[in-house]
């Protein structure tokens, strides 16, 4: 069954929304376009803002390990948090709109309380956070962590089960989270913006005491404002503390903790294909239409974390880190949703939805760490395990809605609460043990790696069935990867990679399921220069998924594992410094994704929400002299593609192409007793272009974000 609020393509009967996935590749470690200095620069002042950037990132997701990323034989983009803070976004999908290898916000302008999108073909919905899984259990309890809290964004591309067990082929996401620093870093925000927008955060942080042994950091943030469609809301309060302890100069321990609830969530319906993506002889559907109902909807949403992350280096060879979480979320859901637009070209019918789930889990991952050589050849191995386990409860029902007129729409009509339908706990366990070694002679880097996991998941239903499924399966991945690192900076590479996602129910002979898996060769050449200010990459794949559940033909009602869905393509991006003061990125993707083996009539198709065409161009300019000393512009195009409206490949949702802008002033360059204070100014879809990010079928679309202003003003000490 498909719930509403999926909207996904794909097959598989075991946590639907996880099961995608398709390829793509790149490299971008994206630094901050203000003020970027190389390592060698001078120390900064408490004021001034600086990333190194293609720095390497400590703990990268990609390997687990410091090494940089010119040297490993993978796809992975980096979006730092100034990026973000720049550009005025207030989600991680809205923060991935110039990344290659995605589609963006494919829930458009109106959708904010997920971060939907498709990576390499599919749809990417559980994200990791801190390196460790956020349990997504597969219906609307899913984590969303405030950009204010994230350090950055890590975007691996391509199957990376070898270090994270389950997951889908397209990739992953790894939302790290800020903690503390041995410096001070203090400042206040104040943000305004269309639709009502009003925030209010702080960064706060640095030593506890003289000797720096104690660091602590606490990010908080209030924010409220209106959504795109009409009588709908969001309010998030968030408070993320984090505490750091040099027990000795060989071991460190961090606490992190989270606290965010989210009231209101703006909205989570559409628009119907006739009148936004095809003509409507009685015209367009605004893109402030909303299909709900303000009386009965709701999303209320409340998320608790708590971990720790550890690590101790007994000598310069052997270290041991280990990263645990406890995660609970909480959802409170009632939807009213469009079901199909009658004949009269204006009313739409409607169901209902609700859903109460709560999801609690652990996730544990604990590593040893080797830096050796054996002869000429330096060796920088880890071996692995990690453990997570999920307690799920949920209670979901639909119901009957009265139908809407699309042009004219009329709220406040009743709605009673439908009745239970699913009473379902999901209990998880997954265990993974895994070993890498990521050897280096001269200028060759070689990477092999190995995993084997143990999945295990119990359904115990109380209706509409009384009873319990059992998942039990287990798998073995692979990773391997070679480079060569040039003196001239050119680093060709080619690599492979597996992934696997379980995959629950039995065929006609009452035999379980394998998981479904994935595999890619990727091979590419990356271009960095020595000041590290240029990091250009173009790269190749191929990636299949298969074991993916289509019909058995000859046994109507049941299904077999032929299925196989193929992706492939080619990505170029670039950060190029063009000179001292400004920069340029760059991304292009095309991708050729479709289902190859299908019993059902999906061969020859590509999901909804996959544009075989992306591309952007972002600049920067920061003034250091002269009359505009201090000031800091930058503007954006993106172009994203023609994507399938639905299953059958019946009709395109057209391309489009928006323009960003965004200004920064140091206010100290007017007179040095503003000190720390700076304004900024961004601006999306500058020309307020109308368009439709996707469709899953003629009922539903989604309309793009509209333009957005926002105006902050940060003091920093």
């Amino acid at each position: 069954m498909m719930r509403h609020g999926a909207a996904m393509s794909g097959h598989g009967t075991l946590r639907p929304a996880l099961r995608r996935g398709a390829a793509a590749v790149a490299l971008l470690a994206l630094g901050t376009p203000a003020l970027a200095q190389t390592a060698t620069s001078p120390a900064p002042s408490q004021t001034e803002e600086v990333v190194v950037i293609g720095q390497r990132l400590p703990g990268s997701s990609a390997v687990k390990s410091d090494a940089p990323l010119i040297e490993t034989p993978m796809s992975v983009s980096v979006i730092d948090a100034d990026r973000i803070d720049l550009l005025g976004q207030l989600t991680v999908n809205q923060a991935l709109r110039y990344t290659a290898g995605i589609t963006p916000e494919t829930r458009g302008g109106v959708v904010t309380r997920y971060d939907q999108f498709t990576l390499r073909g599919f749809a990417i919905n559980n994200s990791f956070y801190n390196g460790l899984s956020g349990m997504y259990a597969g219906w609307y309890a899913l984590i969303q962590p405030d950009v204010t809290t994230l350090e950055r964004v890590e975007v691996l591309k391509g199957p990376a089960s070898v270090l994270y067990g389950s997951s889908t082929p397209g990739g992953l996401l790894d939302l790290v989270g800020k903690r503390p620093v041995d410096h001070a870093v203090n400042s206040v925000d104040l943000t305004v913006g269309s639709r009502d927008l009003f925030g209010l955060s702080a960064d706060l942080g640095g030593r506890v005491d003289s000797d720096g042994k104690v660091l602590y950091r606490l990010v908080a943030t209030a924010r409220r404002g209106d959504g795109q469609a009409v009588t709908t809301e969001n309010e998030r309060m968030v408070l993320a503390p984090s505490l750091t302890w040099k027990a000795g100069e060989n071991t460190t321990l961090t606490l992190l903790g989270l606290f965010q609830r989210d009231p209101k969530s703006d909205g989570y319906g559409g628009v119907p294909a006739l009148g936004s993506v095809m003509d409507n002889p009685l015209g367009k559907v605004s893109t402030r239409f909303y299909d709900g109902e303000p009386g009965f909807e709701r999303y209320d949403r409340t998320q608790k974390m708590a971990g720790y992350e550890v690590e101790h280096r007994f000598n310069d060879i052997f270290a041991v880190e280990q990263n645990l979480r406890w995660q609970d979320v909480e959802t409170d859901y009632r939807q009213v949703y469009a079901s199909a637009l009658a004949a009269d070209n204006r009313t739409l019918s409607r169901a209902s939805i609700y859903s109460v789930e709560d999801a609690e889990g652990v996730a544990v991952d604990t590593r040893a760490k080797a830096d050796f050589a054996t002869g000429a050849v330096r060796h920088m191995a880890l071996v692995g395990v990690d453990y997570q386990t999920q307690d799920a409860t949920m209670e979901i029902g639909y119901g009957a809605a009265p139908s809407i007129d699309i042009f004219n729409p009329v709220y406040g009509q009743t709605i009673a609460q439908p009745p239970v339908y699913y009473d379902i706990d999901i209990d998880f366990h997954q265990t993974g043990l895994y070993a890498q070694d990521q050897m280096k002679l001269d200028r060759w880097v070689l990477l092999l790696a190995a995993r084997h996991d143990w999945y295990k998941q119990t359904q115990t239903a109380r209706r509409p069935l009384a009873g319990e499924q059992v998942v039990d399966q287990g798998k073995t991945t692979y990773r391997g990867g070679l480079l060569y690192h040039f003196d001239s900076g050119f680093a060709p590479y080619i690599s492979y990679s597996q992934s696997f996602e379980p995959e629950g129910g039995v065929d006609f002979n009452g035999q379980p399921f394998d998981p479904t898996s994935g595999d890619q060769w990727e091979a590419g050449v990356k271009y960095e220069t020595r000041d590290k200010r240029t990091l250009v990459t173009l790269s190749a794949f191929r990636l299949t998924r298969d074991n993916i559940t289509t019909t058995d033909p000859d046994h109507p009602g049941f299904s077999i594992q032929t299925g196989e869905a193929r992706s492939r393509g080619v990505e170029l991006e670039a950060r190029i410094g063009l000179t001292e003061t400004v920069e340029a990125n760059a991304a292009y993707t095309y991708l050729d994704m479709e289902y190859t083996k299908d019993n059902s009539g999906l061969k020859g198709k590509t999901p909804t929400g996959v544009a075989e065409n992306t591309a952007s161009l972002w600049l920067y300019n920061t003034f250091r002299d002269g009359a505009l000393k201090g000031l800091g512009l930058g503007a954006g195009v993106r172009y994203v593609g023609k994507t399938w409206g639905d299953a059958e490949n019946s009709f395109k949702v057209p391309s489009y192409t928006l323009v960003d802008a965004a200004l920064r002033y140091d206010l100290q360059s007017l007179s040095d007793g503003l000190e720390g204070w700076r304004l900024d100014l961004s601006v999306n879809n500058l020309f307020d272009k109308e368009h439709v990010s996707s469709c899953y079928s003629t009922a539903w679309c989604w309309y793009g974000a509209t333009r957005t202003v926002q105006a902050g003003l940060r003091k920093s000490w």
